[in-house]
């Protein structure tokens, strides 16, 4: 019962965010006129805020899917590396902006893997950015390789942070 509750409201709150998210799209993007640096400002924390519940709220739906075994994979044959250079290419410039030392090895040759792209770039992002939150303001590294083995590849995420306790 908890799990189709959340899979409900989840759905529900999805409604009102994409609202926001248009009305603060369409705001920032000038079509009500040009807008005060102020309220500039504000209407893009505004839409970050909307980016993050969006998130949070997907991530609940993704929970209560596998919880009521309804978890749909669109499996393909893809890349892992190519999978990868997007992911970091795409937070590049977070870890840039906090002065992470931001490294990533790949294989000189790509490793296929039958995955989920979104699945797996989710779950790249989500240990992306959390590494990104808690190494130290000073000298933190984040470090992202890929490893082609025999009859596995293994993707690992390191940092420099306090870790995950047991």
């Amino acid at each position: 019962l908890k799990s189709e509750f959340v899979l409900t409201v989840s759905h529900e709150l999805r409604t009102p965010l994409t609202i926001f998210k248009n009305i603060l799209s369409n705001a920032l993007a000038g079509v009500a006129g040009k807008l005060p640096p102020k309220l500039r400002a504000n209407l893009e924390m505004a839409d970050e805020a909307v980016k993050r519940l969006t998130s949070i709220i997907s991530d609940f739906l993704d929970i209560s899917k596998l919880d009521l075994n309804k978890m749909k994979l669109r499996q393909e044959v893809l890349s892992i590396e190519t999978v990868v250079r997007k992911v970091t290419d795409m937070l590049r410039l977070m870890t840039d902006s906090k002065g992470i030392d931001f490294r990533i090895y790949l294989p000189s040759q790509d490793s296929f893997v039958y995955m989920d792209y979104e699945k797996i770039a989710q779950v790249l992002t989500n240990l992306i950015d959390n590494a990104a939150k808690f190494v130290p303001e000073q000298g933190g590294q984040i470090f992202v390789e890929v490893i082609d083995r025999v009859d596995s590849v293994r993707v690992c995420v390191r940092d420099n942070g306090p870790g995950v306790p047991e």
